[in-house]
């Protein structure tokens, strides 16, 4: 299929770069001088060293994913918070992608009053179908949150009028 068979408007991306509160920053600082003094070690794997910066990536979308000591509130998710609000305040749909499944469950509970959709790896594929199905086709469901390993491809959610990626993926695809 093509664009022009959809009738699809044209796709405007906003990259939008989000500064980091002292404490979110301070544990990330932390959490890289550890990871640069274990990659300075002699028989580091490369497996290792992937799993290591893995961990910065979550650090910078969800800090409390990596700490029970600590509540550090990622920036990213009160940002898309403020986002999702404009946007459901203009009657308009959004879905919210995340390589990670905890920032999106962390968003689920920070937007619980809008009852939002899920779709992680931890969901079947006849929950996530019907999920896909209820944001489709219900206009009081407004808000789908989904890992892009679960519905980054093949997946229709033509209904949203806004994305919002939370973080990007390894590779351009």
């Amino acid at each position: 299929r093509s664009k022009d068979l959809l009738n699809l408007p044209p796709k405007i991306i906003v990259p939008e770069y989000i500064d980091m509160e002292d404490s979110q920053a301070k544990f990330y600082d932390d959490l890289h001088k550890g990871i640069v003094e274990e990659a300075d070690r002699v028989e580091i794997k490369t497996s290792s060293l992937l799993g290591l910066v893995t961990r910065l990536r979550q650090a910078a979308t969800c800090p409390s994913t990596l700490t029970s000591n600590e509540k550090i509130t990622g920036c990213k998710l009160v940002r898309a918070c403020e986002l999702v609000e404009e946007i459901i305040s203009n009657g308009e749909k959004v879905v919210i992608f995340s390589t990670f499944k905890e920032p999106l469950y962390s968003l689920y509970e920070m937007l619980s009053k809008y009852k939002p959709l899920i779709a992680t790896g931890d969901f079947t594929d006849a929950e996530v179908s019907k999920s896909i199905d209820a944001f489709q086709q219900d206009d009081s469901k407004k808000i789908f949150l989904a890992t892009t390993a679960k519905c980054g491809t093949g997946v229709t959610l033509t209904a949203a009028s806004y994305e919002i990626f939370l973080d990007s993926a390894w590779t351009k695809a």
